[in-house]
């Protein structure tokens, strides 16, 4: 769905201080999506009646409260490539869950009392929902979200390859189910087609990648 592109959701009120940074532990479960400065993901989406093309990249990070962020914006690849249609800051604690905090939609800052967030629990058991949103720190559709994971053992092939095993959360708000896959040690690699009236989008998937060095297909 187009807003998982245009807003996987994100941003508490933060503030940064001038302690070093906190760096994260290496994670003691699969990395379902490595952070590390320079890695991309570009993915194809497939609407009703067009085609979307977006790059992921992480452009930095920051050190806010003590602990470190990953920096990552969104592009359309249709506009000018220095254009950035979304962006975020990312956080990742040592069991390899993520929340992803919205710092700027469309290249206008989110205001710092408004921003959403969304929670990516991978060592969840297979079953236990979550909500991924929490009030009030919703997406700019101000759609509450349950989560939950679904598969542990996914095999996905994609254009940038086949990927196993991979974890499986299924997303679900009004109207709306969405299976996003995620591939250890490489990220995001589908969104499934949704389904409810508030579809826009039949399906994402990565087409090219370079993670840690190593570049996909």
């Amino acid at each position: 769905m187009k807003h998982i592109f245009y807003a996987i959701a994100c941003i508490l009120a933060l503030a940064s201080c001038g302690q070093s940074p906190t760096k994260p532990t290496a994670p003691t479960q699969p990395d379902y999506f490595p952070l590390q400065v320079g890695n991309w993901w570009e993915y194809k989406a497939n609407s009703f009646d067009s085609t979307y093309f977006h790059r992921w990249k992480i452009i930095g990070d920051t050190t806010i409260n003590g602990k470190q962020y990953f920096k990552l914006n969104m592009q359309d690849l249709q506009l000018p490539t220095d254009t950035t249609i979304t962006s975020f800051l990312i956080i990742k604690d040592a069991s390899g869950n993520m929340r992803w905090y919205s710092n700027s939609i469309f290249g206008e800052k989110v205001d710092m009392d408004s921003k959403s967030q969304w929670i990516f629990n991978f060592n969840k058991p297979i079953g236990e929902d979550w909500i991924s949103n929490p009030p009030g720190k919703q997406d700019y559709y101000n759609h509450l979200q349950h989560s939950g994971i679904y598969s542990k053992s996914d095999t996905t092939t994609v254009p940038a390859g086949t990927f196993s095993p991979n974890c499986v959360i299924k997303t679900e708000s009004i109207g709306n189910t969405d299976y996003l896959v995620f591939a250890t040690n490489v990220g995001l690699v589908k969104v499934s087609p949704n389904v409810g009236y508030t579809t826009l989008t039949n399906g994402s998937y990565l087409t090219r990648a370079y993670v840690n060095g190593k570049s996909y297909p």
